[in-house]
């Protein structure tokens, strides 16, 4: 008579570990079938995890990361110059260029950039453009095709060559309508025209300098008389194959540059240097920003797997006498363990899944919170294969990390208590009730580190709100102009210039005020002078000439004497200038009718004198008010640059924007109108870092402190539900319900108190990845960490209360029963 073996007990063959995989997975899938609310608990916080840190890590990785988007780019380096006072400058003059061009062997080319302004007119529309003057090996150098026609052939950047122009992908889009036809369309750029010969890809960025709106071919010629004069290019080199960076920098500082002279003493204080393109990308990257973002989302990170292995030790310490029976009639441990950690995959890989849906749906919420370039680059954010591969592998290892604790519960599983175990036993276990206790320590702690850095981002954006500028900026608009080369020098010309501009401007709608100015806050543009203080010493101070209504449109405030108003060509060179100066030159001295002199070899120029003080703008939120003077623009014709301000009588529109634009054409078809900017705009953009970084903490501590909430819950509950026998058996000795009420509660807010001090003291972890991006705001802030501390207690509390609840409703005739 022959006997079957219990199906528990058979041995797989152990030639069909697929199969026996298989039977694992379709077990596990039934079995978690049957607990919808764990597996659904445990797959969202799993997901929530990984779909945080997918997310925050495709910003970094484009940021920090990423290759450069040029073919073979360890063979590209920005090619600069050190001198005594800088490690390294990353641009050349062009005569220098010229030198390294005609003898460098090492390079397969040196192409060039250079930045202009010109103004740009498509269909008799003005657009002013940022155009960038590259030599014609400056594409092939980056290994970039084109989107549509064709880039620079060889020799259009040599001097009197063919006018073309290469359009950037936005500029075709949004002026030319991105339509095929504008191949061989004739622009006006600068006055002169010129034929569109391509498109370049929408992905294309250029390694150094702004994105430019369209490129013109670079023809420059070199002055060794005047190697100094004109404009310096920033040059990138590929090299020859096998050449190394050491023999080329060797290579350049051995080549002559052709000048004489105090030049030639200047020039041989620098000496050439190369940088690879990646290192010198990656340091123009805020990686205060992104670090402390990755700091942040490990917490989270590390908050949902501690949560997911709570979860999951109250599953295997559910199963207990399920687990013990099976060990009981033959089952091995490792087949055992191989069924649990076959669940935690599943619920793993479900997570990982459904992080990836989170991830894909963040990314976009990312980019919408980083409205500015100060976080965003202009590219379509988006999941790639790196990010993809990075939640692959973060799944794998949170299967991992998830798994340990339950894994050694099963191994160390003790097979004559499991059996002994009821429904109604007394309590989970005390070693289970230690290590639960102690992982909701450890989600109190993290979510405390993470809250406080949110918190110390709070107090460090409220500072830099409410920083006093010392001007309104409200409807408030600058418009800079590119003048064209070689006008507008004279003292009359200037005038007649502004004359007409005033002008004309002032007839369009909602304009209240006009003023001409160099450089208005919050940009800079200020040009620097060394002034004679009366000991013969130098004192820098920013020189600003502006038109005399400059003070009533943006509103600066006169703290003594009086402004320009009455100011003509003809008059006395008078100035204005603001308390930092008039505190670092004249010290306690009133400043008042005292003389401002240029040091001599600087501008030969009548003094100066002081007829009023103005309060203090502060241009940058992040530095102090720098010593300004104020002068009739008239009264020193070779800083003139213009830039318009506008005092609105409402909110800025597009209508405005294109009446600018054509008031100036009228006065001048040849000026490019560029940067029309609301003021109050500009100056928000400057915190847009601090904010980008503020809104996403905001978010991931709000997740934190959510989970962290979950966490304890589930861990009071479970408790609670494995206590009732215990509960019942209190009441019936005459213990009260709100007794077993703060039982519950005590245990739970001294956990959650344990946590607070471990996360107060480890704060730092996070804290020193925001330590450049506070603003009067220290790392060790007693009233965020306060703060902070009262309302994880009060979430403790309230994760707490529905547990408390239960056990002090306790039915002591029902429980006793069941005992």
């Amino acid at each position: 008579m022959s006997t079957s073996v219990p199906r528990l007990a058979r041995k797989r063959p152990s030639w069909l570990p697929v199969a026996a995989l298989a039977q694992d997975f379709r077990f596990v899938l039934r079995s978690l079938a049957k607990s919808p609310g764990y597996t659904l608990a445990v797959v969202l916080t799993l997901a929530l995890g990984i779909g945080a840190a997918t997310a925050i890590f495709s910003v970094a990785d484009r940021a920090l990361f990423r290759p450069l988007p040029y073919p073979a780019a360890d063979e590209l380096f920005v090619v600069g110059r050190t001198t005594p006072r800088h490690a390294f400058i990353p641009h050349l003059l062009p005569v220098q260029l010229a030198s390294y061009r005609e003898n460098a062997k090492s390079f397969r080319s040196l192409a060039a950039f250079e930045h202009s302004w010109s103004n740009v007119v498509v269909g008799n529309a003005p657009a002013g453009g940022i155009t960038a003057g590259i030599s014609a090996d400056y594409f092939d150098t980056l290994g970039t095709l084109p989107l549509l026609g064709r880039l620079f052939l060889p020799g259009e950047d040599q001097p009197g060559a063919g006018r073309v122009i290469v359009l950037s992908h936005r500029f075709w889009r949004d002026k030319l309508g991105a339509a095929p036809t504008a191949i061989g369309r004739v622009v006006l750029v600068g006055g002169e025209s010129c034929e569109v010969v391509g498109v370049l890809p929408p992905d294309f960025r250029p390694p150094l300098g702004t994105a430019a709106d369209l490129y013109r071919p670079l023809a420059s010629a070199p002055n060794p008389a005047a190697p100094f004069a004109g404009k310096v290019v920033y040059v990138v080199g590929r090299l020859q194959p096998g050449a190394t960076s050491a023999q080329a920098a060797a290579e350049l500082a051995g080549i002559q540059v052709p000048v004489s002279g105090s030049a030639a003493r200047q020039l041989a204080e620098q000496k050439p240097k190369l940088m690879p393109l990646t290192e010198w990308t990656h340091q123009q990257s805020p990686f205060a920003m992104h670090g402390a973002l990755l700091a942040a989302v490990a917490f989270l990170y590390a908050i949902a797997c501690t949560n997911a292995t709570s979860l999951m030790l109250a599953r295997v310490h559910g199963r207990r006498r399920e687990l013990s029976v099976r060990l009981a009639i033959g089952c091995s441990r490792s087949q055992l363990l191989r069924s649990v950690l076959a669940e935690n995959l599943a619920l793993v890989l479900l997570g990982g899944a459904g992080g990836g849906l989170a991830a894909i749906w963040g990314l976009p919420a990312l980019e919408r919170l980083a409205s500015s370039a100060a976080a965003a680059d202009g590219a379509v954010w988006q999941l790639d294969w790196r990010a993809l591969a990075f939640a692959a592998a973060l799944s794998l290892v949170t299967s991992v990390l998830v798994s340990l604790a339950p894994g050694w519960q099963v191994l160390h599983a003790n097979v004559s208590e499991g059996l002994k175990d009821t429904a109604q036993a007394l309590g989970e276990s005390r070693r289970l009730r230690r290590v639960r206790g102690g992982l909701v320590v450890v989600e109190a702690a993290l979510a405390m580190a993470l809250l406080i850095g949110a918190g110390l981002m709070v107090r460090s954006v409220v500072h830099l709100q409410h920083i006093d500028r010392g001007l309104d900026l409200t409807n408030k608009v600058s418009v800079w102009l590119k003048l064209p080369d070689g006008s507008y020098r004279s003292a009359e010309a200037q005038l007649e210039l502004t004359r007409r501009l005033e002008e004309q401007l002032r007839t369009i709608r909602g304009v209240q005020t006009v003023a001409v100015t160099t450089g208005v806050p919050p940009f800079s543009g200020a040009i620097s002078w060394p002034l004679a203080k009366p000991d013969g010493s130098a004192y820098q101070a920013n020189v600003n000439p502006v038109s005399p209504g400059f003070l009533r449109t943006l509103g600066l405030v006169l703290v003594r004497g009086e402004w320009f108003d009455d100011a003509r060509p003809s008059g006395e060179r008078v100035v204005v200038i603001n308390e930092a100066m008039a505190r670092g030159f004249f010290g306690a001295e009133d400043p008042l009718g005292r003389s401002l002199v240029v040091m001599p070899g600087q501008q030969k120029q009548a003094p100066w004198r002081v007829v009023g003080v103005v309060a203090d703008v502060r241009g940058r939120v992040h530095a102090s008010p720098s010593p300004q003077l104020y002068y009739p623009y008239w009264q020193m014709p070779s800083t003139f640059a213009v830039t318009v301000v506008f005092g609105l009588g409402g909110p800025r529109d597009t209508a405005f924007d294109d009446a600018v634009r054509r008031a100036v054409f009228v006065v001048d078809p040849l000026i490019a109108t560029l940067m029309i900017t609301s003021l109050d705009e500009a100056a928000n953009s400057q915190l847009a870092q601090e904010r980008y970084v503020l809104r996403v903490m905001q978010v991931l501590s709000a997740l934190a402190l959510a989970l962290a909430t979950a966490g304890l819950f589930a861990v009071m509950a479970y408790a609670v539900a494995q206590r009732m026998g215990e509960f019942g058996v209190r009441l019936a000795l005459g213990a009260l319900p709100s007794d077993l009420s703060r039982l519950v509660l005590r245990r739970g807010l001294v956990l959650a108190s344990i946590g607070v001090l471990i996360g107060c003291s480890t704060a730092w972890a996070l804290t020193r990845f925001l330590q450049s991006l506070l603003y009067e705001t220290s790392p060790l802030d007693p009233l965020v960490y306060a703060a902070v501390a009262l309302l994880l207690l009060a979430a403790a509390a309230l994760g707490c209360w529905l547990p408390a609840r239960r056990a002090a409703r306790a039915d002591v005739a029902r429980l006793l029963r069941a005992e």
